[in-house]
This record gives structure tokens, C-alpha cells and sequence, in this order.
């Protein structure tokens, strides 16, 4: 799985990265497909491989699919994104109460 990654993760302008979601299956399910994607990660060696330009989405929370070493690199714009999001659900609750 990583030697299939690791190509795109170079050339890419943005990876939009996410995570198994638990709380959707049964635990004997989520347990096997945990097994099976530990290697689908984004790490220190994926950041020394992608381009100076390109950033790291995420719609968090996150769990082991993104090392928390990433956080501190600039392209991990996963919390800006959270950020954005607020405000942008902030402006659209204000237009549906005021009517508009």
C-alpha cells in the first residue's frame, strides 16, 4: 500500500487524508480493517517526500492515519481547516435565522 502512496504523495498539490470511522462498525470489523491500514499514514518520511507547496487536509478527529509530528509543519492545514469551517457554519446559521 505505501509503494502505491508514495508517488502520488510527491506530485500532489493537496491530500485530503481521513480516517476509518469506528463509530460506524462493528468492533471485529473495525479491528481488522485497523490491521490492515496501519500503513495508510501520513508521518515524517511522507512530509520529507511531498512538495514545499502542498498542504494536508483532514476533517478530524483524527486518529493514527496522521502522526502528530506533522502538526507543526506548515502544508498540516487541517486545524485552519477546522477554524474555517466554524466560521463558515457561524455565517450560514446567521443567514437562516435573519431570513435572508
Amino acid at each position: 500500500p505505501v509503494d502505491v502512496l508514495e508517488p502520488v504523495i510527491a506530485k500532489a498539490d493537496v491530500i485530503y487524508w481521513t480516517r476509518i470511522q469506528k463509530e460506524r462498525m462493528k468492533t471485529a470489523t473495525y479491528a481488522k480493517m485497523d490491521a490492515e491500514t496501519r500503513s495508510f499514514s501520513i508521518g515524517l518520511k511522507q512530509l520529507g517526500r511531498m512538495r514545499d507547496d502542498a498542504i494536508i487536509l483532514h476533517p478530524l478527529p483524527r486518529l493514527k492515519e496522521i502522526s502528530t509530528d506533522v502538526d507543526a509543519d506548515s502544508r498540516a492545514a487541517y486545524f485552519r481547516q477546522a477554524a474555517g469551517g466554524m466560521y463558515v457554519r457561524m455565517a450560514l446559521l446567521q443567514w437562516m435565522l435573519e431570513g435572508s
